[in-house]
């Protein structure tokens, strides 16, 4: 019987927990010794807060480590999923190419009873091939060296139960050769046998002329021979792919060609750019080189003027004081003639 699926009314019945109504209690006591508790109780509510803190980080880290391992497997499962439906497009694609061809090509997966039926099916099967082998004469077994008799399909179960086991040209082409076989075919000796190989996995020494579409699991083995008509189709779309593959060359090397040029002249542009700019830069110091040169002549000639001016002044205040004196001396002079 399976197992019921939970109630859609659980998460909202997860907020309602035993754990939620603790933390609001104890949050209530906290907000009351907070506002109007004593120095112990204090001491008591932060106790008691910092034990439900490391509870509720203990059950964090649980938490988190949940949702990762469900995000581990929702990814795992995700990708599964793909590989199913992209594998059933690609059986849906076969059965639609090849509808009449339903043969088992390994992707069936059996039962661990039905592994042992197959595996003691095929340890009976080869256990009377080999006493036929031994039975039959030598001669007769000589006349027909060139029609082996391969093992029976169902000695492959274990290569069956794998989902993407490939077996390359061994599996329902062996039974194609074994049903083409007439009753009156001679089977090989026990030293003959020895040499072929029981291996279903290997390729069988004389393989039939027919295609074996289905004697693959992987999807290209399934895609029929094309005919007559639709190879003249593809041979002529070929032949129209390499037209326009040529023209389109064609195209490449002018645009090529154009390109080329192109750089070319952006190269001597580039030149004569570098020309310009570096002509420029010497004529601009050049004249940056006279206006330093005229500037400090400028400066030097009024350093000059003011020099001048400096000396002028001195001589002036000279001329100032000894007229002064002059005055001051010529001043007593005066009344003593009129005595």
């Amino acid at each position: 019987m399976a197992r019921a699926l939970p109630k859609r009314t659980d998460s909202l019945l997860a907020s309602k927990s035993s754990l939620f109504n603790a933390i609001d209690d104890d949050l209530r006591d906290a907000r009351r010794v907070h506002s109007h508790g004593q120095e112990e109780d204090l001491k008591y509510a932060l106790q008691k807060t910092m034990s439900r803190i490391e509870e509720l980080t203990s059950l964090l880290k649980e938490a988190y480590q949940t949702q990762t391992d469900l995000q581990t497997e929702l990814t795992l499962a995700k990708s599964n999923l793909q590989l199913a439906l992209s594998n059933n497009e690609m059986l849906e694609d076969a059965l639609k190419r090849n509808p009449g061809r339903g043969q088992d090509v390994g992707w069936k997966r059996w039962s661990a009873r039905e592994e042992e039926n197959r595996r003691r099916i095929s340890e009976e099967s080869r256990t009377s091939g080999d006493e036929m082998h031994l039975d039959s004469p030598h001669p007769q077994a000589e006349s027909s060296p060139t029609s082996p008799v391969m093992p029976p399909p169902s000695a492959n179960g274990t290569s069956d139960s794998r989902f993407f086991k490939f077996r390359f040209g061994s599996g329902s082409g062996n039974a194609t050769q074994q049903r083409a076989l007439s009753p009156g075919t001679k089977t090989l000796t026990r030293s003959q046998s020895s040499v072929m190989p029981s291996s279903p996995l290997s390729p069988a020494p004389n393989p039939s002329p027919q295609p074996s579409h289905l004697a693959s699991a992987s999807l290209p083995s399934l895609i029929p021979a094309p005919s007559a008509k639709e190879f003249a189709e593809m041979k002529h779309k070929l032949e129209i792919v390499s037209k326009q593959l040529d023209e389109v060359k064609k195209e490449l090397d002018q645009e090529r060609t154009k390109r080329n040029s192109v750089s070319e002249e952006k190269e001597r542009l580039e030149g004569e750019l570098e020309s310009l700019s570096q002509a420029l830069f010497e004529e601009a110091n050049k004249m940056v080189a006279s206006e330093r040169i005229k500037r400090a002549e400028t400066e030097e000639e009024l350093k000059q003027t003011l020099a001048e001016k400096t000396a002028l002044k001195e001589a002036l205040r000279l001329l100032e004081r000894e007229n002064g004196e002059l005055r001051s001396a010529s001043r007593p002079q005066t009344p003593a003639s009129d005595a």
